[in-house]
Parts: structure tokens; sequence; C-alpha cells
């Protein structure tokens, strides 16, 4: 406990209160108190008590910035780039050449056994498909090819030309037109048949067609 006046430690015997209290009590109540004691003691100086250090840090002024501890900062977010869609591939894959190399192999298989009908649903369903495959001039062909067969010289005729309509530049043009031509001559159309079995041999005087032509074109009225 602090040094008392005498007026101080007359206030707490009348208070009936701790010394300690008066001494460090400063509530509005003991501020009056002790100004009415300090008038009636002629003048006395009563001293304020002094706030504690504790006190003194709890109570802010409020004009007083307050150290506010920094919030933990999340790590920062790893930014993944964005992947651009894959594109379709330039080639075809092995299992889609695979697939499409079988389908044209069921077709010719039919033809081989003499399913002529067969043949020309499978290659039919396979230009469908693969209409821009280097196989299809061949698969053209041999629908052609499998209506000379079945004796429909006529459909025979207009699936070869289809071929040189689609296809021109095919291997398979000189092969056509034999077909076209012997067609042509089956159906009595010598006239026909001559001009075709002539433009196959100037167009293309190496090929084996072309020879079949000349024999051909030999027999013709």
């Amino acid at each position: 406990m602090g040094f008392m006046t005498t007026t101080e430690f007359e206030l707490s015997e009348v208070l009936d209160l701790p010394p300690e209290q008066v001494i460090f009590g400063n509530s509005p109540v003991m501020q009056r108190i002790r100004l009415k004691l300090e008038q009636a003691a002629g003048g006395l100086t009563i001293p304020a008590p002094v706030a504690s250090a504790a006190a003194a840090t709890s109570a802010a002024s409020p004009g007083a910035v307050t150290a506010v501890s920094a919030p933990a900062v999340a790590p920062a977010a790893t930014t993944v780039a964005a992947v651009p869609p894959s594109l379709p591939p330039a080639n075809l894959s092995g299992v889609d050449q695979a697939a499409i190399q079988r389908a044209y192999d069921n077709a010719y298989s039919n033809y081989r056994i003499n399913d002529y009908q067969g043949a020309i649903r499978g290659f039919d369903g396979f230009l469908k498909t693969y209409p821009k495959h280097q196989l299809a001039p061949n698969a053209q062909y041999w629908i052609g090819e499998s209506y000379f067969h079945l004796h429909d010289y006529r459909a025979a005729i207009e699936a070869q030309r289809r071929l040189l309509g689609t296809y021109p530049d095919s291997a398979k043009v000189p092969d056509a037109l034999l077909v076209i031509g012997t067609s042509e001559t089956s159906l009595g159309d010598s006239a026909a048949a001559r001009k075709t079995f002539e433009e196959l041999i100037a167009r293309y005087p190496s090929t084996e067609s072309a020879e079949k032509a000349k024999g051909r074109l030999a027999k013709l009225k």
C-alpha cells in the first residue's frame, strides 16, 4: 500500500473501506467525497490515484491504433493452364485401317465365292462409309464387275461410268472401260463397244486391258 495522507486515513475510517480502495479509488463518487474533504480540511489536496500499468494498457484511448495480428495468408493457388481439346488425328489409326481393310476384304470374299449380290452390298456399304478412301475406286469397280457376272449389263455399265466420273485418275479406269465395252458387246451395241475399245487402246496403250480390248475389237463385226 502507498503512503496515505491524514485525510485519506480518516476517509477510510468514515467510509469503512480498506485504505487501498481510498488511495486507488477514482470513481466519480470518490472524487466528490475527496473534494468535500479537501474543502473541509482547508484546501488540503488529496492525491489522485495513479492507474496501474496494466489498466493503462487495457484502456486504449479512442484515437489509439490497436495492433491487430495479420491473418494467416493462404498459399497462392496454383494456376493450371487450360488444355485445348484434342484435335482429330491427321491419319487414321492402325485400328481404323484394320477395320476398313476388313470391310473391303469381306465384300471381296463374297465376290470370289460368286456371291455377287453379297459383294455388291458389301462394296456399296464400303463406299457409303469410306467414299474417299484409297480403296474406294476398287470397290466401285468390283460393283460393276459383279453386275456383269449377274448379266445385268446396263447396271454394269452404269457402275463403271460412275467410277470414271468419280475417280478419273484411278488405276482401275482401263479395267472399267474394258468392262463397259464388253457389256456393250453383250447388249449387241457393237458401235458403242468399238468406240469404247478404241478409246481404251488410245488412252492406255501399254495396259493389259488395252491388249484385251484389241482382241475383242478384232472380233466385232
